[in-house]
C-alpha cells in the first residue's frame, strides 16, 4: 500500500519529488471528415501537468482528398490546438477537452479537366480560410517504462467556418496512436 512520506525524510534517502511533469508527444491519426472522406494528420504535442491533469499545446499537418460527383478535391492544412488532458478521469481512461484551429488550403479539379484546359478554360480553384471549434475525447495510455508510453486515443472537433457568406460546421474526427516521452 503507498503511505505518504514526508518531502525531508523522501530528501533523506536520495528521492526525488516531482510536483510537476512535462510531456512530448508525437502522433499520426486517420479521421473521418465532415463529407464522409477519410484523411490523414500528424501531431507533435507538448504538455505540462501535474500528477492528474496536464495543460497542453500542440500542432498538426494533416490532407484529404476525395471526388464529388463534379469535382475532386485535396484539402491540407496546418494547425493549433490547446487543450486540457485528465489522466484516468474515467477509471483507465484519460478525457481531454479544448480549442482546435486550422488554416486549410483545398484545390477543386472539375472532372472534365482535360476537356475543359482544351477548350482554352481553367480548370482548378483555389480556396483557403481559418476553421475553429471544441474539440474533445477519450484515450488509453500504456506505460513503456518510467519515461516512455503508447497513448491511444479517439476525438472529436466541431469546426465553425466561413464558406462564401455562411457559416458551416464541419466536423471531424478519428483514432490516433502516440508515442509519449515524459521529461
Amino acid at each position: 500500500d503507498f503511505r505518504p512520506v514526508p518531502e525531508a525524510v523522501l530528501a533523506s534517502k536520495g528521492g526525488d519529488l516531482r510536483l510537476f511533469h512535462h510531456e512530448i508527444r508525437a502522433g499520426y491519426s486517420a479521421l473521418a471528415m465532415h463529407m464522409g472522406q477519410l484523411g490523414q494528420r500528424a501531431r507533435l504535442r507538448y504538455g505540462l501537468g501535474v500528477v492528474t491533469w496536464t495543460v497542453g499545446l500542440g500542432l498538426e499537418v494533416g490532407r484529404t482528398e476525395y471526388e464529388t460527383t463534379k469535382d475532386t478535391r485535396k484539402e491540407e492544412w496546418f494547425g493549433a490546438d490547446l487543450r486540457v488532458d485528465f489522466r484516468r478521469l474515467l477509471g483507465p481512461i484519460d478525457t481531454h477537452f479544448g480549442v482546435t484551429g486550422r488554416y486549410v488550403g483545398q484545390t477543386f479539379t472539375r472532372l472534365d479537366a482535360s476537356a475543359v484546359r482544351g477548350a482554352g478554360f481553367t480548370a482548378d480553384a483555389d480556396f483557403s480560410g481559418f476553421m475553429l471549434g471544441p474539440t474533445f475525447g477519450l484515450g488509453y495510455r500504456m506505460d513503456l517504462g518510467a519515461r516512455f508510453a503508447v497513448g491511444v486515443e479517439v476525438s472529436a472537433t466541431a469546426f465553425g467556418a466561413l464558406e462564401g457568406t455562411d457559416y458551416r460546421i464541419r466536423p471531424d474526427g478519428g483514432g490516433e496512436i502516440a508515442l509519449v516521452y515524459d521529461l
